[in-house]
Formats: structure tokens, C-alpha cells, sequence
């Protein structure tokens, strides 16, 4: 746990400049996730990162924690925050896998960028779907390195060594796609990635303001 924290701490100046390479999917996913949000809804995020995609949805529901794993990536996320006004969003350093939340008490879980690179998926998984009501939504954007090409993956091994690149967990998308089944998630909405997908899954159930 502590190498993750480090490598993040150590490269987020350079995450924070680094411009998004496909803006029209990023707005793709932004939009499908907001036509899912809701102004009286609450948000986690996991592995939030520099805050862009909080900041961005901040407007649509009520509140939104934001955790991540690395205290330079928070401080940067609480800038960006401060800078475009924001103030519905709690920012929190601290590893996905130590959260202590109670059981059905979130509206909706995202977690970009983040289930490839926890040491036990299933388990995450298995959590968010604890964590929330009935009728939750989880919202994932995940990299599925088991998808990538064998030169690849050696260079990904190469880079680890190297510390320039963190731990990954290896699937393809129909290993997550089951990993969501087994946990009682059912899918409403896909984007299919390059090496990777995007995903919008529901807890069985009806969630409405009433409940929340």
C-alpha cells in the first residue's frame, strides 16, 4: 500500500497538467453519467484523484466524498474545488479498501480508473454493492489489461520494475462483466473502451428521494 501511495504522490503534478487524450469520450461518459444524477443524491468516488470528474458533477446532486489514495492528489483536488467555487464535495485521503461505511447508505459509487488497480476487485466490488440502497447505482470506468496485447503487458511488467507504472490487476470485460453478477449488480448502460470499459450497473431495487 505504501509503493501505491508514493508512486501517485510522486507523479500527480504530472497526472494534475496531463490534458485528457479523448475529450469527446470523457464528455460521453459525463453525460451518461448525468443522466443518471439527481439534485437530492449522494455521491462516493473512489479514487478521485485530481477532482476533475467530481467537480464536474458536483452541480447535479446534493453532496459527493471523494477519496484517494494519495495526500498530493487530494491537496490538488481540493484547490480545483476551491478555484471554480465548489463546495458540495468532502475530499479524503485514505485507501478504497479502508473505508468503514454503513451498509445501504449511498445513492451512487463511482470509481474511475480504480478496480484495476485495488489488490482483490471482487472485493471492492462486493463492498460497493454493501455500501449501497436498493436501486444504487455503481459507475466504473476500468482499464482491462487482460485485453491488452502480450508486448504490452510485458512493457506494463517492465515499468512496475521501473516504478513507473503501479500494480495492476489483470481481467478482460467479461471477467468484469461476471465479477458484477456475482456480486448482484445488473448492467443498464456500457461504453465500450479501446482496452477497457465504461459501465453503468444497478443494484436490484428502486431508489428514489423518499428512501435516500
Amino acid at each position: 500500500m505504501r509503493n501505491q501511495t508514493d508512486f501517485w504522490n510522486r507523479v500527480s503534478e504530472k497526472y494534475a497538467a496531463k490534458p485528457i487524450k479523448d475529450g469527446a469520450a470523457y464528455e460521453r461518459k459525463l453525460s451518461l453519467t448525468q443522466d443518471q444524477l439527481a439534485s437530492w443524491m449522494g455521491v462516493l468516488e473512489l479514487g478521485c484523484g485530481t477532482g476533475t470528474t467530481a467537480i464536474h458533477h458536483a452541480s447535479f446532486v446534493k453532496v459527493i466524498h471523494a477519496v484517494d489514495i494519495s495526500p498530493k492528489m487530494i491537496d490538488i483536488a481540493r484547490h480545483r474545488a476551491s478555484e471554480a467555487g465548489v463546495i458540495n464535495i468532502t475530499f479524503e485521503c485514505k485507501p478504497v479498501e479502508t473505508l468503514d461505511l454503513q451498509e445501504r447508505s449511498q445513492d451512487v459509487v463511482m470509481a474511475h480508473s480504480i478496480l484495476h488497480l485495488v489488490a482483490d476487485p471482487a472485493q471492492l466490488i462486493e463492498q460497493v454493492y454493501r455500501w449501497l440502497r436498493p436501486g444504487g447505482l455503481f459507475i466504473s470506468n476500468t482499464t482491462c489489461i487482460g485485453e491488452v496485447s502480450l508486448w504490452l503487458r510485458a512493457l506494463i511488467i517492465l515499468g512496475q520494475a521501473a516504478r513507473q507504472v503501479p500494480l495492476l490487476a489483470v481481467f478482460d470485460r467479461d471477467q468484469l462483466h461476471n465479477l458484477m453478477a456475482q456480486s448482484g449488480f445488473q448492467i443498464e448502460d456500457e461504453m465500450r473502451l479501446k482496452f477497457g470499459t465504461f459501465l453503468i450497473v444497478r443494484k436490484p431495487g428502486l431508489l428514489n428521494e423518499k428512501v435516500a
